[in-house]
């Protein structure tokens, strides 16, 4: 439906209707909706440097989480190994007090007197329980001193310049490669506009 135009130099301009205005300006937008929501991967520089950039960071922190997550994995093989170890000692040292006691004929009917405080010895000894090892305060003992022997062993093999090369090498590494990036998209918006 036409309203009445506007005159202009003698002539009759047709004016639209507010709701054909409507109609053109939301038809405006989803042109330029479409315009931006169809920009893909390759064929957006800036989109493009934005997905690489987190995937280079993302492998970096990966990197480091799984680095972390296998030394504290080793240290509780070692950690496991020693409690083995210590279990092992204390059956053998019950072993020990227990062929003792019978090779010494230490029953108290049979019992000499000179061997009267050792005989003793060795019956504690015999019926002393193995104590779990897997209880909270000896395996912090464990961790603790397994801890200090891979650290300690650690400082012993690698010298301070070379673990100052290490970190410094990584650092820059991760800050060049972020710079880099940023600056790309920095010079990618300066010469689209």
């Amino acid at each position: 439906m036409m309203e009445v135009g506007i005159r202009r130099n003698r002539e009759v301009v047709p004016t639209r209707n507010r709701s054909d205005d409507a109609k053109s300006l939301s038809s405006d937008r989803k042109g330029n909706e479409d315009k931006v929501t169809n920009k893909t991967l390759l064929s957006d520089p800036d989109v493009f440097a934005k997905y690489l950039q987190l995937l280079f960071n993302c492998m970096v922190v990966l990197s480091l989480f799984f680095m972390v997550g296998w030394f504290f994995y080793t240290i509780k093989l070692d950690v496991d190994f020693k409690v083995e170890q210590e279990k092992i000692r204390r059956r053998l040292r019950i072993q020990t007090c227990k062929d003792n006691y019978i090779n010494n004929e230490c029953a108290p009917e049979l019992r000499v007197p000179a061997l009267e405080s050792l005989c003793d010895e060795w019956l504690t000894c015999i019926n002393e329980e193995t104590i779990d090892l897997n209880t909270i305060n000896t395996s912090t003992i464990l961790w603790a001193k397994t801890l200090a022997e891979v650290l300690n062993s650690f400082v012993e093999s690698i010298s301070f310049r070379t673990f100052l090369f290490i970190l410094l090498s990584v650092t820059v590494t991760v800050v060049v490669t972020n710079v880099t990036f940023g600056s790309y998209r920095v010079y990618h918006y300066q010469n689209n506009d």
